[in-house]
């Protein structure tokens, strides 16, 4: 057995007196504990324990830095929250403020209200020369300067006499509203007698133009399409149509024709000119839109004329 030379085994008390003496150091000494030889007996900390034991007192600490960390980050988030409430109380309080504090508006008797240009006013709101102002005396000025335009009817014109046979026996309602349409037209008729279909006042024939195709000749405006009269004025509104084809001028918004209604057909000339007279009458003003059209001819016009009061009848 002496040839072995074996180390000799230390003893029990020395193992559990060594083994208290590496409990009370810190983690670092121990590391470097058990890498030297044990006393006693020359045995070293090495081996599967060992490494062990030093795994172990190195991954104590991670834990604690993980939870600190998730601290910091909790509190932060809850320091941005507080800041943000802060200056939105901050922003929203002066108008809240303003408001709670807003004064209630001063009442005034009825004796402190002023009548000027029919309008009741507090007179606190007037300046001296206002509230001294007197309604003028004598008739009020009409703003509207042309009285309303009635129909002369001394029996020549035929125009006015188709709308007065429709009124009157109620058979032709396509003669009074833009919105019926009337009966086909028919160019065989019309070119065996032109009057008769000149003669009648039919609004709804600006929906009959002629559909584009080769030979249909489209409808163009000759005058201007924008035009600006006075009450009482007229202006002369010009197509381009088929030679000697009937067209159609109608009004939506009032005034009238060389035939005093709202809606006219007229007989273009060997060079296909058609023209209408319209007049601004009184009770028409603003925005005229007037459409012509023919039977013959693809297309429609839109004039659009602008009436206003005469000038020297202005308020």
């Amino acid at each position: 057995m002496d040839d072995l030379n074996l180390s000799p085994v230390p003893p029990a008390a020395a193992l559990s007196e060594q083994a208290a003496s590496l409990a009370s150091r810190p983690s670092e000494a121990l590391a470097n504990t058990a890498s030297e030889p044990l006393a006693n007996g020359g045995c070293s900390a090495s081996g599967p324990a060992a490494s062990s034991l030093g795994s172990t007192s190195s991954l104590e600490p991670t834990p604690r830095r993980g939870a600190a960390r998730r601290d910091w980050i909790v509190i932060a988030v809850c320091v941005v929250m507080l800041m943000a409430m802060g200056i939105w109380l901050f922003r929203a309080g002066p108008q809240n403020q303003q408001d709670v504090a807003r004064p209630e508006p001063k009442r005034v008797s009825r004796e402190e209200f002023v009548e000027v240009g029919g309008v009741r006013r507090p007179a606190s709101d007037l300046s001296r020369s206002e509230a001294t102002w007197k309604k003028p005396k004598g008739p009020a000025v009409n703003a509207n300067a042309l009285p309303r335009q009635s129909i002369k009817d001394d029996g020549t014109n035929p125009q006015i006499a188709s709308v007065k046979e429709a009124m009157r026996t109620k058979t032709h309602p396509e003669r009074l509203s833009s919105l019926i349409i009337p009966a086909p037209f028919d160019a065989a008729a019309y070119r065996a007698g032109p009057e008769k279909y000149l003669n009648v006042v039919e609004p709804g024939r600006v929906w009959q133009a002629a559909q584009p195709g080769p030979g249909v000749k489209r409808l163009t405006s000759v005058s201007s399409e924008y035009e600006f009269i006075e009450q009482g004025q007229s202006v002369s509104l010009k197509v381009q149509a088929a030679p000697g084809a009937p067209v159609t001028f109608t009004s939506f918004d009032l005034g009238a024709f060389d035939n005093q209604l709202t809606s006219q057909t007229v007989k273009a000339d060997e060079t296909g000119l058609a023209k209408a007279t319209f007049i601004g009458t009184g009770g028409t003003r603003g925005e005229v839109k007037i459409l012509a059209a023919s039977p013959l001819s693809s297309g429609q016009v839109q004039f659009l004329v602008q009436v206003d009061y005469p000038k020297k009848r202005r308020v």
